[in-house]
């Protein structure tokens, strides 16, 4: 009889049992890892099955009394089987040959090894069977014998014998393998996941006891703990207070001994250690394509051995998916309703396939991928996501887009995870060659097409708007709608080039002045526009008109905000010209406003008061002042890259060629969006309006109730094209849901595979606190600012934001009224080309964006530095203190 180990070929595997099999795995990745396997080998699970045959007949009546839940039958049937596996006869020949290999693993382990099950259903990729069979540590190499059947033996026991029955399996099927084992005198043990149990495949954990680890195995508290998000590439800690440790016994087995006060709070692990338990977990799960746990320990030398591998089996299985916030939360930010989501949905299908067929993609293969661009945003717990990983496959059909997928997500802020295992589409030189020739030739005529797409909008946007809805019945208005919808989709795919324009010549200027070791406060400050940017539009027309406000008919105005009635009354010829002027601004910007791309948001033309507040707060403001700020950076960027650029000519030419080129399309960007707004403010006047038709006809309760329901619903609801169903109860389903949604914090960036509505979404974990009271993000626009933090979570009931340092988790343009005053922003999300970033830069507002956690690690009312130049942010006082500053 042949026992097996680590040199055994790998058709040896399945006699080796799960815990066998591991071993040898974790062996092959000794080269790659560091790590060493402590020498092993393994009673095959054939011998097992010829020592227990006589034992199956009874074995299979116990299942059934488990099945049965017949308690009393049960524990009779297994003490009478554990009794006769622990007297089985061995081969002849195999305890002598046990008692010599385990002699020789105890050589360097006092005398004594490790017995451990391994039966043929541990450790699978669907089972664990964690804590059902027997491990034994401290076994003399005399006792392995009886050990192996002790090992046998708790196959028998009630417990597993109840497992298995609950699990539905035959005990037929089941062969006990057994590992003997050299022991680790472990300094630290513990386990590592390569993804998080509950279902964050984006995230490793590893915990860590001190001593053997059994600790960790019982779930004591006694135990380290540290989460590593592989997004940031950033550890959070958890470290427990280590009152005792589990440690071989010189006289055999194991003993429990109080840990030294001084060591009880320290980390187990330093930060090399942790690194490199990582990396074993990250190689086991490679190379299994899984993701695995493993058991590791680091002896007295500092060597680090892997003990155990297996499979996460509490994680879903299939294909994966990549959710990110990224800067999507700038256009639809907390909970949406479906009505939105839906009209999102269908504009990303749209522009996405319109854009690809713009680049050469050929038609059948947009055809093949309906699904993939049907999926490019998600809606989960009531909030829109990135599917990255179908923004990245869509991407990828681009012929020779592989070496642009990065600056992508670098400009757009999204995590490189979802594009593991995805390629980009293989087109040889000719189709790389005929992709950047299409797409030069839209970089030539991008202004010309703009033009004609921004004329075409606004036709179509001034139809809508001068319509007079109530007198057109359902099925007009469906067919205004369709019109408006084709307007803001046919052609929007020029916008959506323009950002690739913007993403490509600012990742080739940060490149050029990056060979020069510029600073990198320098890229933001020269991406500031050459002129005044549309987004900025709006607010620079309110100051103007703030300014020229009669002082009666604000009076008049603040009685608006307190609940007067809107448009207060007109006295005389300039309180009739200034109301004239609003109403010109409300009907020409009256979309713009904090969450406007929802559209269940009312605008400024149907709820006035909060726009009256920013008019009269405006009247303080300094018109002149506005942008300012912003010039003088971007000259003092100018004079930085002639400096870094000095003796670099060809540099400095490729350089202000992108910047030209990449500031051209930030203010397309920007003018784009204003008209992406108002082209979903003209949508939300005529779902309003199809809502009231539903709610007269009954079919639903209020008007306002169309905002829970899906535009193909609201339009198959009128046309009578789908099968019948209650929308009325849809929407009260989805309104109780997305209330119960509102309370969950889902984390911002996950994987997960498998159905996604099957498994629960993680939560976002609890934030640690400033290390010396300082967070960092990303430098978006320059200059230093200190000012009380006002943290916004509602933008349409912010109070006075002039001076005042705001903490958002991200803004949208409708914020650009709060920003102008403030004196800098500080935001959760965002990236170097995200609308808050652009806007920032317009105002000169220092402004720091990507500051993970900001909203909660920032206290209301704290005294705060911001540099917009190196992206520190700075708690200098608590609210108290800082009151007592100023």
């Amino acid at each position: 009889m042949t026992l097996l180990d680590a040199a055994s070929a790998e058709r040896e595997l399945p006699r080796m049992g799960g815990k066998g099999a591991g071993l040898w795995a974790l062996s092959r990745l000794r080269a790659s890892t560091g790590a060493e396997v402590p020498d092993f080998f393994v009673v095959p699970t054939d011998v097992f099955t010829s020592c227990a045959a006589p034992l199956l007949e009874d074995a299979r009546r116990a299942v059934q009394h488990a099945r049965a839940r017949d308690r009393a039958a049960l524990e009779r049937a297994s003490a009478s089987l554990v009794a006769r596996a622990r007297a089985l006869a061995l081969p002849d020949g195999l305890a002598d040959a046990l008692a010599d290999r385990a002699a020789t693993l105890a050589v360097d382990s006092g005398g004594a090894v490790a017995v451990r099950s391994s039966a043929n259903v541990e450790d699978s990729a669907t089972r664990s069977f964690a804590g059902q069979l027997s491990t034994e540590v401290g076994v003399a190499a005399g006792e392995v014998a009886q050990a192996v059947r002790r090992c046998w033996s708790s196959l028998y026991a009630p417990g597993c014998l109840a497992y298995i029955a609950e699990a539905g399996l035959a005990i037929d099927d089941i062969a006990v393998a057994v590992v003997v084992q050299r022991l680790v005198r472990a300094r630290v043990a513990g386990v590592a996941f390569s993804a998080r149990p509950d279902g964050a495949l984006d995230e490793a954990v590893v915990v860590a006891c001190l001593g053997l680890g059994e600790t960790v195995v019982q779930g004591r508290p006694d135990v380290d703990s540290w989460v590593f998000e592989r997004a940031g590439s950033t550890w959070r800690a958890t470290i427990g207070d280590k009152r005792r440790r589990i440690v071989l016994d010189e006289r055999g087995g194991e003993r429990a001994e109080e840990v030294p006060v001084a060591e009880r709070v320290a980390p187990s692990l330093d930060d090399g250690e942790r690194a490199r338990v990582l990396a074993l977990v990250d190689a086991a799960a490679a190379a299994r394509g899984r993701a695995m746990d493993v058991e590791w320990a680091i002896d007295e030398r500092g060597v680090l051995n892997a003990l155990q591998a297996r499979p996460i089996t509490t994680l879903p299985a299939g294909g994966a998916c990549f959710f990110d916030r990224a800067n999507v939360v700038e256009s639809f930010p907390g909970i949406t309703g479906p009505l939105t989501f839906s009209q999102a949905r269908e504009s990303y299908q749209h522009v996405f396939r319109n854009t690809l067929r713009r680049l050469g993609v050929p038609h059948q293969t947009l055809l093949d991928e309906d699904a993939t661009f049907r999926s490019l945003i998600g809606y989960v717990q009531g909030r829109v996501y990135y599917n990255t990983a179908s923004w990245v496959r869509v991407l990828s059909l681009i012929p020779g887009a592989e070496p642009y997928l990065k600056a992508w997500e670098q400009m757009i802020g999204v995590s490189s995870k979802a594009r593991e295992g995805t390629s980009a589409r293989a087109a040889g030189v000719l189709g790389t060659v005929r992709t950047a020739l299409r797409f030069l030739w839209h970089i030539v005529w991008l202004d010309v097409e703009h033009r004609a797409f921004v004329r075409r909008f606004d036709r179509a946007h001034a139809q809508v708007m001068a319509a007079d809805l109530a007198k057109l019945d359902a099925h007009a208005l469906i067919e205004l709608y369709r019109g408006m919808n084709a307007s803001l989709l046919d052609g929007w795919e020029v916008t959506f080039l323009n950002d690739g324009v913007a993403f490509l010549f600012t990742a080739i200027a940060k490149a050029q002045l990056a060979k020069t070791g510029a600073g990198p406060e320098v890229l933001p400050g020269l991406l500031a526009a050459d002129g005044e940017l549309e987004s900025t539009r709006p607010l620079t027309a309110l100051r103007a008109l703030a300014a020229e406000l009669p002082p009666a008919l604000a009076t008049k105005l603040a009685a608006v905000v307190e609940g007067g009635a809107f448009p207060p009354r007109a006295d005389d010829d300039g309180e009739r010209a200034a109301l004239s002027r609003l109403d010109d601004w409300l009907r020409q910007f009256g979309d713009r406003r904090a969450e406007e791309l929802k559209l269940e948001s009312p605008s400024f033309r149907e709820e006035p008061r909060p726009l009256v507040r920013l008019l009269l707060a405006a009247r303080d403001h300094d018109v002149a002042a506005l942008g300012a700020r912003s010039g003088a950076r971007r000259s003092d960027a100018e004079r930085q890259a002639r400096l870094a650029f000095a003796g670099h000519p060809l540099r400095r030419l490729v350089a202000a060629a992108s910047l030209a080129l990449a500031r051209r399309s930030v203010r397309w960007r920007e003018a784009s969006r204003l008209r992406r707004t108002r082209g979903f403010g003209g949508i939300r006047r005529l779902f309003v309006e199809l809502g009231r038709r539903l709610a007269a006809d009954r079919v639903i309760a209020a008007a306002d109730d169309v905002f829970f329901l899906e535009t193909d619903e609201v339009l198959q609801a009128i046309k009578g094209c789908a099968p019948p169903d209650d929308p009325a109860a849809l929407v009260e389903a989805r309104r109780a849901r997305l209330a119960a949604w509102a309370a969950e914090r889902p984390r911002e960036r996950f994987a997960t595979r498998g159905i996604v509505a099957a498994h629960p979404i993680p939560a976002r974990p609890a934030p640690s606190a400033a290390s010396d009271g300082e967070l960092r993000g990303i430098a978006c626009a320059s200059g230093v600012a200190r000012g009380r933090a006002l943290v916004v979570r509602d933008p349409r009931s912010a109070p006075d934001t002039a001076g005042r340092v705001l903490i958002a988790e991200t803004t949208d343009p409708g914020w650009v009224f709060l920003l102008a005053p403030a004196a800098a922003l500080v935001a959760e999300k965002g990236s170097l080309l995200s609308h808050t970033a652009i806007i920032g830069r317009e105002l000169g507002v220092p402004t720091v964006v990507n500051v993970a956690n900001a909203t909660e690690l920032i206290p209301d009312g704290a005294l705060v530095e911001v540099d917009g130049s190196s992206g520190i942010v700075r708690i200098l006082a608590e609210p108290r203190e800082a009151r007592e500053v100023a």
